[in-house]
């Protein structure tokens, strides 16, 4: 089924007629049965198409993305790079758009192709003109050639700091965290009270009055 997508067939199969396409008519009913209402149908990468009935059901293939020509591919790369979600794997691509390796070559002005160096997958990015740097070959040459795997910001701090290179640290303090000064007297969050000396000559004792 994937190679027929790739092929640019898009019209669903019934159970019957992929059996005749892959010269498996002979198969027993019990198994037609199986893999009209189980296998086909629980798929993940297929499709189903449900008929009146359950073995009228067609099934087509499901890529990874919907993308049919030169121009879906295109949207489909800007919008994740509009939305900030990266690249798209070229495996997810190989297998969702027909002819994938000549379209590749016919963008090729308008994508990035980089490789993942942990496992060497191809990742494919949308080329935004707006961003376009010239950078001179030797200081690209020179970028590729630096490995930071398995270095974490620190370690890659303490190398620069190392090679003569100075930096801004970000501030890591959230902001509004500024400790504020609290009030003369307070100690701890308790409430200190002070005698009012300067009205002591005319405070008067009320005990006496007071109800028992």
């Amino acid at each position: 089924m994937r190679a027929r997508h790739l092929q640019g067939d898009d019209y669903a199969l019934s159970v019957n007629e992929i059996l005749d396409e892959t010269k498996q008519e002979a198969v027993a009913p019990k198994i037609r049965s199986w893999l009209t209402l189980e296998a086909l149908t629980q798929n993940p990468k297929l499709r189903c198409e449900s008929g009146r009935t359950p073995e009228l059901n067609k099934f087509i293939y499901k890529p990874s993305f919907d993308i049919r020509d030169k121009k879906g591919l295109l949207r489909l790369l800007q919008d994740h790079h509009v939305k900030g979600a990266g690249g798209i794997l070229m495996d997810d691509i190989e297998e969702s758009l027909p002819h994938a390796s000549k379209v590749m070559e016919e963008l090729s002005s308008s994508i990035i192709v980089i490789k993942r160096p942990y496992d060497k997958r191809q990742v494919v990015f949308f080329r935004d003109p707006s961003v376009a740097v010239d950078m001179p070959e030797d200081i690209s040459k020179l970028w590729r050639s630096v490995s930071v795997d398995g270095m974490d910001a620190k370690k890659i701090a303490d190398y620069l700091s190392k090679s003569g290179f100075s930096f801004i640290k970000n501030d890591q303090r959230p902001l509004g965290a500024t400790k504020k000064r609290g009030r003369k007297g307070a100690r701890d969050g308790k409430v200190v009270l002070k005698n009012n000396d300067h009205v002591k000559d005319i405070l008067q004792d009320y005990s006496s009055k007071v109800p028992k």
